[in-house]
């Protein structure tokens, strides 16, 4: 899967070893995606959750766009072929995936969730140990 960082770092992205992750699917055409994403990385604070805002745009350049048009100041990655879009079946956007250190989906949103759902699912990331 090639998820190249496209504002707010550079390089390409990999999952973060031992931590919990919440990717927010978006893209730059979606009206909802361009009021929920901005808001939505602010909800990340704790230091042991990564935050990175994955673009399905066909246009590096559309997903790059974003961070300035939108205010977004977390990572921002390009969805290259398309391939996490796949692996996550995203069919609907905004969307929102929270991942736990092991690599276990604990929440799957297709909309912009409750503060409390949100927060359990990073507690059940945090709390999935693997072993």
């Amino acid at each position: 899967m090639t998820l190249q960082i496209v504002a707010n770092g550079s390089g390409s992205f990999a999952l973060p070893p031992q931590r919990v992750l919440v990717a927010d699917f978006f893209e730059s055409s979606c009206g909802p995606c361009s009021v929920a994403l901005p808001k939505t990385q602010y909800r990340v604070k704790d230091n042991d959750v990564d935050f990175v805002a994955i673009s399905i745009d066909e246009e590096r350049s559309d997903a790059a766009k974003v961070a300035g048009d939108w205010g977004i100041v977390k990572p921002i990655v390009w969805d290259v072929n398309g391939a996490a879009k796949q692996a996550f079946q995203i069919v609907g956007i905004p969307n929102l995936v929270v991942i736990s250190p092991t690599g276990r989906i604990t929440g799957w949103f297709p909309y912009d969730p409750p503060e409390d759902l949100l927060a359990d699912a990073i507690q059940d990331a945090r709390d999935d140990s693997g072993s």
